[in-house]
């Protein structure tokens, strides 16, 4: 799994590999710093100078010494200091006193009032590195550097950032005051949270990990909780066993549906079926039961419930052979559809819960749903109800919400949306990289709440099962987007689409 860390573990990383490693700090900057001027000159147009925009710390001494390794490589390169001189200490220090040494040009910014040749440094510059603000930026971005980074939001040139966009905060993504939009970032050893998760995934434009020589040994020890889905490959599946049954591969219970929303269920149960799922059974409102039967044929209905309350020998018995339930889509927030997800809860079975089932038991809180057999799928809103917070506090720290949700309700948590987050309390929390914005249209969740139940149906550990899932729902939505164009997909199209996903070969 490729690990992504938090500002303090990357400083741990980078502690650990000089202290304990014997690396020089220098050398990780070199190194760094190598990277970096390797993406500037693949971007050089061969006569435009380079600017250099650097700050005091660190991430400024990078910059530094990209600035020095460009000149000697025979670039034009000019530097724009942020902040003054004494500022710059240790490693960033020995690299300042080298530039000074080979007389580049440093622009010193010092004061609120930015000279006017640094503006005409960023004008000039056919590449601009933003080595401003690394990963230890926790507060709005303010005085000569918000100036500096405005500045850079409408320059021409193209835009490395050394690390993280400069104002972006690390942790979250968010752009803490203003932040610069890069057309590259490098960044070092592995990805920042911030890079996962918008808008700072946005920012970052094309990212590319540089390898600056920490320890694999280092990083197992430091054990970053969370991971990329990236090294999610076929085959998605346990292979079927020649003598297999259907009986195998789990009989999935779809609750749900209502007049007017009975696609949902229906929708899940085919993507179920469309995951390999044995058998899937719907479980409706009895007057939705005739619009969905027959519908597909591979699909049996039932009525759990009427309007005169629940039909509890028909629910009762189908919740006891489920091997995976999935309660909630097109699911009624009504008294009776309080009592027909109650029923399900009792049934204590593996459960997933989402959409209309969230909402309904959005009142008792997260850990009023606690059981390690369940896995809830909300979107930001349902998330924020859980919690008791808006879904903007959800958005503004989706790592901090998918963790506090796992932690309460004790399961395995999908907190959908743009780079869907998989949480478990024990396995960590992974980042799903595949799906596209043509994928936020109606019914794409129902699809796959069904996917969910079907991969949980295998013999896959719970959090593997789910992020497999939604990586493989995210695969289908890009084929689907490929073939039709973003602004035409719908959730049909993502369930037409699973068979070639789930049909692809391991790569040799």
């Amino acid at each position: 799994m490729y690990p992504v860390v938090t500002a303090d573990e990357m400083r741990l990383l980078d502690r650990l590999t000089i202290e304990d490693a014997g690396i020089p700090g220098i050398v990780l900057m070199e190194n760094a710093a190598r990277e970096v001027t390797q993406a500037v000159q693949e971007l050089y147009d061969g006569q435009s100078p380079v600017t250099v925009i650097a700050g005091t710390g660190n991430n400024g001494g990078d910059g530094l010494a990209v600035a020095r390794q460009l000149t000697v490589a025979g670039v034009e390169t000019l530097v724009v200091l942020v902040g003054g001189r004494e500022l710059v200490s240790g490693d960033a220090l020995t690299q300042l006193d080298i530039v000074d040494t080979l007389g580049i040009d440093v622009i010193e910014v010092v004061q609120d009032d930015v000279p006017e040749e640094a503006f005409e440094a960023l004008e000039l510059a056919g590449v601009c590195v933003d080595a401003v603000f690394g990963v230890g930026l926790s507060r709005d971005v303010s005085g000569p550097a918000a100036t500096i980074l405005e500045a850079l939001g409408d320059v021409e040139a193209m835009i490395v950032s050394v690390d993280l966009p400069s104002g972006v905060c690390p942790n979250t993504g968010q752009v803490l005051g203003i932040a610069v939009a890069a057309d590259v970032t490098v960044t070092f050893g592995m990805p920042k949270r911030g890079h996962t998760q918008y808008p700072g995934r946005a920012l970052a434009g094309e990212l590319v990990v540089a390898d600056i020589g920490i320890p694999p040994a280092i990083i197992s020890h430091v054990g970053p909780q969370v991971t990329l889905s990236s090294d999610i490959a076929p085959p998605y599946l346990p292979p079927r066993p020649p003598h297999a049954h259907k009986g195998q591969f789990g009989h999935i219970v779809i609750v749900g549906g209502g007049t007017g929303t009975s696609g949902a269920a229906l929708l899940a149960g085919m993507a179920a079926l469309r995951c390999g799922a044995g058998l899937c059974t719907v479980v409706t409102h009895a007057r939705v039961q005739g619009v969905l039967e027959g519908r597909y044929p591979e699909l049996m209905v039932e009525a759990g419930w009427s309007d005169e309350g629940l039909r509890s020998q028909v629910l009762d018995r189908l919740l006891d052979v489920a091997d995976v339930i999935v309660a909630g889509p097109g699911l009624a927030v009504t008294p009776l559809g309080r009592a027909v997800v109650d029923t399900v809860l009792e049934a204590e079975r593996p459960v997933v819960l989402d959409a209309g089932a969230l909402s309904i038991l959005a009142p008792l809180g997260a850990s009023g749903i606690r059981g390690v057999n369940r896995v809830i799928t909300p979107h930001p809103g349902e998330a924020g109800r859980l919690l008791g917070m808006s879904s903007e506090e959800v958005q503004m720290d989706r790592f901090a919400a998918v963790s506090e949700l796992s932690a309460r309700v004790g399961g395995t948590v999908v907190l959908k949306g743009a780079a869907t987050l998989v949480a478990s309390e024990d396995a960590g929390i992974s980042v799903n990289t595949s799906g596209n914005p043509g994928m936020a249209t109606a019914g794409t969740g129902d699809v796959l709440a069904g996917m969910c139940a079907a991969f949980m149906a295998r013999e896959l550990d719970t959090y593997e099962a789910i992020r497999t899932a939604v990586y493989v729902h995210g695969r289908a939505g890009d084929a689907a987007a490929d073939l039709l164009g973003m602004e035409s997909v719908i959730a049909t199209d993502v369930l037409e689409a699973l068979p070639g996903i789930l049909h692809e070969q391991p790569t040799r």
